[in-house]
């Protein structure tokens, strides 16, 4: 995802904005407790992230969702929104791109063919596609660290240009299916930023300026959309999870918003500045499924996860968590085509990892 590219490479790659696809059954994905509920009974699955369908071509994205589908993948994440030049949905403020809604169209039109729904990811915290930062220029603000970050939450222009893309977008008519985006079952959920955090500027701890904003956007989509869920795309980040520091999104705090239907993480057990081992990753995993039983209410979905050492031993801990403790849901990073690998984090069709841990992983969940 966005925030997955982020935090990953930030120091030597491009960061990326994301959403989510899912793939089986049709009718509207809804949240009933602290469990996904599709046609009357409980619905868990197994998927991935795949950021840059919304940069191929038609048959790419035809032939990467057959892929996925067949490899046991029922959710993949993916990118929604992007400000580059190339490839953007809106380039400046107010402008939209018809040909890349188009083509995004035909991106829930082939996930629809293949029995795939999709969460879309709205917006990005960082750099990548050009992000919050780009939302922040156009009101004449600097972004690129956190502190200077931290106003897109609070400026009323950021939130203005924010609000409308979000209604653009979901009042949108699919061209191919005709079918409006708030009406469409192959829409899983709308994620309101990948990453999203309020860092460095007094509220590491408490949250309260991120929690506002997300009561105010997941609101305003809520009042947009009746038939689908909402989540945040925050990481789960904290010293009480022995993973990563404080940014001003605490886990629970964040997540008991009654506007947000799951909470989410991300996990890299093996960075630098985490250096969990798989035991250690497991239980990180556990806690997050505790904390947002026990005080949300709500799914997990492990939205984010992998590692660059280790991968069957660290898969096997993190997964055996998310199936015995009944996590709702996890997208491993990152899905795509073998001839566009370039980091230790790329999976592909055929790639090992697939047959020994994921596709038995998938006939579990997908079979709950």
């Amino acid at each position: 995802t966005w925030g997955i590219i982020n935090m990953r490479f930030r120091n030597s790659f491009v960061y990326v904005l994301p959403v989510i696809l899912f793939l089986g059954k049709g009718g509207f994905v809804r949240r009933q407790d602290a469990k996904f509920m599709l046609d009357g009974k409980p619905y868990f699955y197994a998927g991935c992230n795949s950021y840059d369908l919304f940069t191929k071509t038609k048959e790419e994205v035809d032939s990467r969702m057959a892929d996925m589908y067949s490899d046991g993948i029922r959710v993949v994440r993916t990118v929604g929104s992007s400000h580059s030049v190339n490839k953007g949905f809106e380039i400046e403020k107010g402008k939209y791109n018809e040909d890349m809604f188009n083509f995004f169209d035909y991106i829930m039109k082939s996930a629809k063919d293949h029995k795939i729904k999709i969460i879309v990811m709205m917006e990005n915290y960082w750099e990548a596609y050009g992000g919050i930062d780009t939302r922040l220029k156009w009101e004449g603000l600097p972004g690129d660290t956190h502190k200077n970050r931290a106003k897109f939450y609070v400026n009323q222009g950021c939130k203005e240009s924010y609000r409308n893309f979000l209604k653009y977008f979901i009042n949108r008519v699919n061209a191919y299916t005709g079918i409006a985006y708030k009406d469409d079952e192959t829409l899983f959920a709308w994620e309101l930023m990948n990453e999203p955090r309020f860092q460095d500027s007094g509220e590491d701890l408490s949250g309260t300026t991120l929690r506002k904003w997300v009561d105010e956007m997941a609101g305003f989509i809520k009042s947009q959309d009746k038939n689908h869920m909402v989540c945040t795309g925050i990481e789960g980040h904290g010293t009480k999870y022995h993973y990563g520091g404080n940014e001003g999104n605490p886990f629970v705090y964040i997540h008991q918003s009654p506007y947000i239907d799951f909470t989410t993480g991300h996990l890299y057990p093996d960075e630098v500045w985490a250096h969990l081992s798989p035991q250690e990753a497991g239980k990180v995993v556990a806690e997050w499924i505790y904390d947002s039983t026990k005080y949300c209410n709500k799914p997990f979905v492990l939205e984010e996860y992998n590692s660059k050492t280790k991968q069957e031993e660290y898969w096997r801990a993190m997964l055996k968590a998310m199936e015995g403790l009944n996590g709702a849901g996890d997208n491993f990073w990152n899905y795509l085509n073998y001839k566009d690998r370039y980091s230790p984090y790329d999976i592909w069709h055929g790639h090992p990892i697939i047959a020994s841990v994921f596709k038995p992983h998938a006939d579990i969940m997908n079979k709950k």
